[in-house]
């Protein structure tokens, strides 16, 4: 079967830092809350705490079947017209785990009805294919450049800062309607509240010597 390329993919440095949220994570956080835009301008901003491993295949959000590419268009698997090589293409993405600001709400369809959560643990799942994908490796190009990276794109990481802005609706080659998107990257090395979290988790829980203001002598 032939996949489309992980718009991520790339350098050894980029494979080796590939991370995913744990079982654990997974089970005390609940089910994950997708990234929602719901009219130009809107805002997703966090810091990346994890992402799929691979690609994983387009789904419709209503039937729940499989999509694939026929000819520019997303077809779903039972109105293919021609499945044997259809099924050749099928349509693929990644998804990015951002722990953002709790808000308390998410969107729900396509005409964004406010849901309340009342757990809300601020992570979301950016569903990342087509102009976003595009507009993620444009902000990793220009991150690298602004932060004098020795690569050409700035690597998906853990602790990388990311906002991520709905543009104007676009009309695309086949007649089909999307957003575009714009996303600025900061590297982990540059996030100040990545730096921050990262330098408190190796300090320790305190400089504290059990051993003051006590008779009793220290083991060793």
């Amino acid at each position: 079967m032939t996949t489309s390329a992980n718009p991520f993919a790339g350098r050894q440095r980029v494979e080796q830092q590939r991370q995913v949220r744990s079982a654990e994570d997974y089970l005390d956080s609940g089910a994950s809350v997708a990234a929602k835009w719901p009219k130009p301008g809107a805002k997703v901003e966090g810091d990346v705490i994890g992402w799929s491993p691979t690609e994983v295949q387009m789904t419709d959000k209503d039937t729940g079947e499989p999509l694939y590419w026929e000819g520019k268009k997303k077809v779903i698997e039972s109105k293919l017209r021609f499945p044997e090589t259809s099924k050749q293409n099928p349509a693929m993405q990644i998804t990015v785990d951002l722990q953002c600001e709790a808000t308390g709400y998410t969107w729900e369809s396509n005409r964004y009805i406010r849901k309340e959560l009342p757990e809300d643990d601020g992570v979301r799942t950016a569903y990342v294919h087509g102009e976003l994908a595009k507009a993620m490796r444009k902000g990793r190009q220009a991150a690298a450049q602004k932060y004098k990276l020795s690569t050409q794109r700035a690597p998906l990481e853990v602790g990388a800062h990311v906002v991520i802005t709905r543009g104007e609706d676009k009309k695309f080659a086949n007649d089909y309607f999307g957003y575009t998107y714009v996303v600025d990257w900061t590297p982990a090395q540059f996030n100040p509240a990545y730096q921050d979290r990262a330098m408190d988790a190796t300090e320790g829980p305190g400089d504290d010597s059990p051993w003051e203001g006590g008779d009793d002598e220290p083991p060793f």
